[in-house]
């Protein structure tokens, strides 16, 4: 089912080795009742996590925090047709990985409003929207010729451009 890290029953998620999570339902990294959650991604750690809800940190959890700082150690895979959001919006631990939402139907995608969040990886959803002022985001060229469990071929950008008009949409062919 669901899984909420942050709360009184688990407020930290610690991860020493290769694990697989599969999640049937929504992954909240949050604070409940004021405790911070974080997953806590050790120098020897690896994840590949399956979420067949929502995926959300939000500004009240404290995120993930990669001991590993390498993009391919975290694999995040929204793999189903929820119309959940999905969201990083985390500034006190930048995300260190590969969100993959490709099928996801909610009017958002995966959606960031918090102009503190930076994410090195990459992120590839149906529909990507950043509300916030000075999102970064560094695509790690490494993951170009990773092979990620779950995704059909490594994705690499070829064409990137800022659009300066703040009505004007990116359309993809």
């Amino acid at each position: 089912s669901s899984l909420t890290i942050g709360g009184s029953s688990i407020q930290y998620l610690n991860i020493n080795g290769p694990e697989i999570l599969y999640i049937s339902g929504d992954l909240f990294i949050t604070n409940s009742s004021g405790n911070n959650g974080r997953i806590n991604l050790s120098s020897t750690g690896s994840a590949e996590i399956h979420v067949t809800g929502a995926f959300k940190a939000d500004a009240g959890g404290e995120g993930i925090l990669s001991y590993t700082n390498d993009p391919k150690s975290l694999i995040i895979i929204c793999d189903t047709t929820s119309s959940a959001d999905h969201f990083y919006s985390e500034g006190v631990n930048d995300l260190y990985g590969v969100i993959y939402a490709p099928y996801t139907t909610s009017t958002h995608g995966y959606y960031n409003n918090n102009t503190a969040t930076e994410i090195f990886g990459a992120v590839l959803a149906k529909k990507i929207t950043f509300s916030g002022a000075n999102m970064n985001i560094h695509y790690d060229t490494s993951l170009r010729y990773t092979t990620i469990p779950g995704v059909d071929q490594p994705y690499a950008i070829t064409e990137w451009r800022k659009l300066t008009d703040p009505n004007e949409r990116a359309v993809l062919p």
